[in-house]
């Protein structure tokens, strides 16, 4: 594990609602999926950071990974989960880097929010109440994971918030928009023609 275990624990405490509480084999597989989601995160900011012909992975590259996955959806977490620098320095070895960027506090601010955004997203899916077993946590991250979170009606594209979904229905309501102002100025075309002709 890399992210300190009393940390983590603390932060789903913080974020679970009343009466829910976490069984150490549950919570123990929920930091190992909220690893496994950071680790994806610094796997593609290393790949952007090879792409663009440097060694050094750079906090701009782990923030187009993050805005890539929705990036919005971070403001809604409250309860942060507090890691230290040495923390970002592991998840970036893991993920291949050959060299991190000077570590300031906007690294450990946004890693602690990319952890606290996976862990609430699993913690508000699960059952308001009682002791949360292993196998409620399984069926939990499988229901989060395989069904590919949100999916937008008009285009069956997946997201993993809803935020996602909200941003994509916009864009067809925009789309839709542009496209009955373009039918809106060849019906005008039409009709400036066809007076032209009625008038001769």
């Amino acid at each position: 594990m890399i992210i300190p275990k009393a940390a983590f624990r603390n932060c789903c405490k913080s974020m679970a609602t009343k009466g829910l509480r976490f069984g150490k084999p549950s919570l123990l597989l929920l930091q190992t999926a909220a690893e496994d989601r950071l680790n994806e995160l610094f796997t593609h900011a290393n790949e952007y950071t090879k792409h663009a012909g440097r060694k050094t992975l750079s906090l701009k590259d782990f923030e187009l990974a993050v805005k890539l996955q929705d990036d919005k959806y971070l403001s809604k977490v409250q309860h942060i989960c507090v890691i230290q620098k040495s923390v970002v320095r592991k998840f970036a070895k893991n993920a291949g880097a050959l060299r991190v960027s000077v570590i300031g506090e906007r690294w450990v601010e946004l890693v602690s929010l990319c952890i606290s955004q996976y862990t609430h997203r699993v913690i508000s899916h699960l059952e308001s109440s009682g002791t949360v077993s292993l196998d409620q946590m399984i069926e939990c991250l499988i229901r989060l994971e395989f069904s590919k979170g949100f999916t937008c009606a008009d285009c069956d594209r997946s997201f993993s918030t809803q935020s996602g979904v909200d941003r994509c229905k916009s864009s067809h309501a925009e789309d839709d928009d542009g496209d009955e102002t373009e039918e809106d100025d060849d019906l005008s075309e039409r009709m400036v023609r066809f007076n032209t002709r009625k008038n001769k």
